[in-house]
């Protein structure tokens, strides 16, 4: 997911160590590495969730007790051209996991199936990815750097070739061919349209796609109470289908005696148009329901089953790259020595479409060259 990404390029610019000529000035944000110098961040971000927005904005569980986990490893380089201009280099490598009850879909043709055979019926939600993610290249101008300072970001994104995000089962069709399989497999078990392998895991890298980020930031730095204000806003131009989007952020924080800053904010990103479909999701229409809910369950093969009964706990919605969030963000930078910092960081969604409630912890090192 690429506003992983993003929130570590914002922490990353949130470094206190020699990214500005004084000391408990350089969270007066926005700013630029001086000229010459060279500042390296490796920071990793642990996310985990059980519920989820959908495309309407509703809030409900995964189904089948599901859960999301990933692992990210974020390194970045950033480079001082001359004073006023940098440019930057980012990458991760990610593993993402989702995990959830398998269920049967349907039965066996013969209702108790002979050893060996349910396996064909089992549909397993559960997945892992792991790999190089995206890789960001950007740069910034800061033109004003007076008590309100002012600079301009852009940056590109680049999917590093890994697996797309795609609907429940991986053929891109619409909801309506897609519950028309899911009813004919139920109808004629011996001869099922949904099969385990159309399956994909919902665990991706990203959105295999690219961006083109162009913002405007502004920042002060109150001398006298020692307290930073940040404000960033911008457009994401998405290539390869999604939707366009607005994306803003602000942090307030306060720095303490030039070794510890502390600081809270948010980030907020809306899709202002709807993107090209990547297929349909299935979801439970009862995400709370075990899997023995469904017409398929072994242990009880004398069901009457029918397409009606998966209409009672299905739904059919089409899955698009489309993202949209609300993020609260709070966190500590230590300043170990001139070049040197150590930085913790909260982060949970409030709200979002198509999104993941997320809580999310990140430990990360700077180290810049004096």
């Amino acid at each position: 997911m690429s506003y992983v990404s993003r929130r570590a390029n914002l922490l990353l610019k949130c470094s206190l160590l020699a990214l500005c000529y004084q000391a408990g000035t350089a969270h007066a944000t926005p700013f630029t590495l001086p000229a010459g110098r060279i500042a390296l961040d490796v920071s990793y971000i642990y996310d985990s969730g059980d519920h989820f927005w959908d495309g309407n904005g509703s809030h409900a569980a995964f189904s089948l007790s599901g859960k999301f986990l990933s692992n990210s490893a974020f390194v970045g380089l950033r480079f001082g051209v001359f004073d006023g201009l940098e440019v930057g280099l980012r990458t991760a490598y990610k593993s993402a996991v989702y995990t959830a009850n398998p269920i049967h879909l349907y039965s066996t043709p013969t209702g108790f199936a002979p050893t060996g055979s349910l396996t064909s019926t089992i549909f397993n939600f559960s997945g892992q990815e792991s790999g190089l993610s995206d890789i960001y290249v950007g740069t910034s101008y800061r033109p004003i750097n007076r008590r309100v300072s002012l600079a301009f970001e852009t940056e590109l994104k680049v999917p590093t070739g890994y697996r797309a995000p795609s609907g429940t089962l991986c053929l891109n069709v619409p909801p309506d061919a897609v519950r028309e399989l899911v009813r004919s497999s139920i109808r004629s078990p011996g001869q099922p349209k949904v099969t385990p392998d159309l399956f994909c895991t919902g665990a991706t890298l990203g959105d295999a796609q690219v961006d083109w980020l162009l913002a405007v930031q502004l920042g002060a730095f109150i001398s006298k109470t020692r307290t930073f204000i940040r404000a960033d806003l911008g457009m994401n131009f998405r290539f390869q289908g999604p939707g366009q989007q607005l994306v803003s952020a602000v942090k307030v924080g306060e720095d303490i005696l030039g070794r510890v800053v502390v600081y809270v904010g948010g980030r907020f990103a809306y899709t202002l148009n709807t993107g090209d479909p990547v297929g349909t999701t299935i979801d439970s229409a009862l995400p709370e329901a075990p899997a023995s809910a469904y017409p398929g369950d072994p242990y009880e093969p004398t069901r009457n089953q029918s397409p009606e009964d998966l209409d009672k706990l299905l739904v059919y919605n089409v899955a698009t790259r489309d993202r949209s969030y609300l993020m609260f963000d709070a966190g500590v930078v230590f300043r170990l020595a001139s070049a040197l910092e150590l930085r913790f960081n909260y982060s949970r969604a409030l709200w979002g479409k198509n999104f993941p409630e997320l809580n999310s912890l990140s430990l990360g090192f700077a180290v810049a060259t004096q």
